[in-house]
């Protein structure tokens, strides 16, 4: 028996905790189009870089599988391996009733991902179908060529990555979860009073952790909205300097996930604009002013992957006045974007 269930394309790829819920959306047409340009406006970023040695940038918000659009159930791994229960028939079982299933595993048994045979690395698992036939599970994520695609993996293959040692320590952390998502039908119409909140917290660099937690304990170790360019701005000072110390020891690299996310970031905005666009107020100079910050940033994600190349410091340069002219310009297009939507 073989069962496949449909992806789409996502609009979104940096993180795989949105990449892989929005290929499960995008599979059913563009019905979540209005809900997403709704959301994903909020950047951040930790605030301790020494640190953590690099920048870890995302969108800040509900992720995809917290949409209206998902059915979803959550199962504790743990419990689930103490349970006995067999994951073939688990994961088979749950994908003919129309669920995709996203995991933890250990890429260390992954053919085609990057740390196969050489790195015990827990990591993201997305299975959306199975063939009893060939006995391979249909998984979508990162392979070895940085490239994000559907492939398969064996049944014994998955089997060892699913059960192995590496995966022991996961219990109460984030890898313990086993999450179940199935696309539900729903209406949802572009919120433009959150979006005007949206805008207004990214701008001011507001903690919007209070926006979506508002019962949990603020957090401190992140900044937001505009604010994360600062951070990115320091993260490219750390690595020009490690680049240019005498210390064989290079322990700051630049972080290509920075790159990708901002022009994910560009392109999303883009289109929140031309929707705003089309059914509200005419912001077309706006719209033409916010082009160029989205070639930039299409134009920094490639820098970034040249200097993984050959590591010349006229590549870390060339972002710092990239990111610095993406805050300025920024800056000004969405005040005069927020002041367009005064009145709705």
């Amino acid at each position: 028996m073989k069962n496949v269930l449909p992806l789409g394309e996502s609009p979104i790829i940096t993180f795989l905790y949105d990449a892989n819920p929005l290929s499960i959306l995008s599979a059913h047409g563009d019905t979540y189009f209005e809900w997403l340009i709704s959301n994903y406006i909020q950047l951040n970023a930790n605030k301790d870089i020494i640190k953590a040695k690099s920048v870890f940038l995302e969108f800040y918000g509900p992720q995809a599988w917290e949409s209206p659009f998902l059915y979803k159930q959550i199962i504790l791994r743990s419990t689930f391996v103490e349970s006995g229960l067999k994951i073939h028939d688990f994961i088979k079982f749950y994908i003919d009733q129309g669920y995709y299933i996203y995991c933890e595993a250990d890429d260390y048994y992954i053919p085609d991902r990057l740390p196969y045979q050489n790195l015990h690395l827990v990591h993201d698992m997305f299975v959306y179908g199975y063939d009893d036939i060939e006995r391979v599970y249909y998984i979508l994520g990162y392979n070895n060529k940085f490239t994000y695609a559907q492939s398969t993996c064996s049944y014994t293959t998955f089997e060892k990555a699913f059960y192995s040692e590496s995966m022991n320590d996961v219990v109460n952390t984030w890898a313990d979860n086993i999450r179940l998502l199935k696309y539900k039908p729903y209406q949802y119409k572009f919120n433009m009073k959150l979006v005007k909140h949206l805008l207004s917290e990214y701008l001011s660099g507001q903690n919007s952790y209070e926006t979506y937690n508002r019962f949990d304990e603020p957090r401190c170790d992140r900044v937001y909205g505009i604010e994360v360019y600062d951070k990115v701005l320091q993260h490219l000072t750390l690595v020009e300097e490690n680049n240019k110390s005498d210390n064989k020891k290079k322990d700051i690299y630049l972080d290509n996930h920075i790159f990708r996310l901002l022009m994910e970031h560009k392109k999303l905005m883009m289109m929140r604009m031309e929707f705003i666009n089309n059914r509200f107020v005419d912001i077309s100079n706006l719209i033409n002013a916010y082009k160029q910050v989205e070639q930039i940033a299409s134009k920094s994600h490639g820098i970034a992957i040249k200097y993984w190349s050959n590591e010349s410091l006229v590549y870390i340069e060339k972002l710092k006045q990239n990111i610095t002219l993406i805050k300025k310009l920024e800056c000004n297009i969405l005040k005069d974007l927020l002041e367009k939507l005064d009145s709705f």
